[in-house]
C-alpha cells in the first residue's frame, strides 16, 4: 500500500471502530523512561509532549495542535516548527507528507497542526521502523503507546483501506 499526499483520508464508522478496538497500552512517563530510552520516541498531543519534555524525554518528532481537549489555546507556537492543516476526522495529504519527511530527517522535528492532530498516530505507524514508539494522549485517562511492528503496520493498512478517500 502507498499513502498519497494528494489525497485526504477521512474517518468513517468502519475505520473508527478498528481504531477504537486497537488502542495502545496505557503508560506513564517513568515507564517511557525505563522501557523506551533507546528507541525513537514520537509524541502526539500537546499535554503528552509537555509531560515527556518536562521529564527529560526529547521526542524525535512531536505533533501538536496547540490546544487542549476543550479547544482552549494554551500552548505556544515554537519558531521553526512545520505548520500543516489537518481538519478534525481527517488525515490530510499535507500531514502525511510532513510526517514522511520528518521520518527521513535525523534532527528533531516539531509539526504544529492547524486543526486536529489525534489521527497522526496512524500515518506515523505506517512509516515508522521497529525502533520507534508512539506516545499519545488519551483524554481523561493519560498517555498510551504503540510500538511500531509488522502487526501495527498491518493494522494501519487495514484502517487506511476502510477510510473514505478524497482527492485534494
Amino acid at each position: 500500500m502507498q499513502l498519497r499526499s494528494d489525497k485526504d483520508y477521512i474517518i468513517n464508522e468502519e475505520s473508527k471502530k478498528l481504531i477504537e478496538e486497537n488502542n495502545g497500552s496505557i503508560i506513564d512517563v517513568d515507564l517511557v523512561l525505563s522501557n523506551f530510552s533507546k528507541l525513537k520516541i514520537i509524541s502526539v498531543g500537546d499535554y503528552t509532549t509537555e509531560v515527556l519534555k518536562n521529564s527529560g524525554v526529547t521526542p524525535w518528532i512531536e505533533i501538536v495542535d496547540l490546544r487542549t481537549k476543550r479547544g482552549e489555546s494554551t500552548y505556544v507556537m515554537i519558531p521553526g516548527s512545520i505548520k500543516v492543516e489537518n481538519p478534525p476526522g481527517v488525515i490530510s495529504g499535507p500531514l502525511i507528507y510532513e510526517i514522511k519527511k520528518a521520518m527521513e530527517r535525523i534532527a528533531h522535528t516539531r509539526i504544529e497542526v492547524n486543526g486536529e492532530e489525534d489521527l497522526a498516530v496512524i500515518p506515523i505507524l505506517f512509516y515508522a521502523d521497529e525502533n520507534t514508539v508512539v506516545v499519545y494522549g488519551v483524554p481523561d485517562v493519560g498517555m498510551a503507546y504503540i510500538r511500531a511492528s509488522e502487526d501495527s503496520k498491518k493494522l494501519v493498512e487495514k484502517i487506511f483501506e476502510k477510510m473514505d478517500v478524497r482527492q485534494r
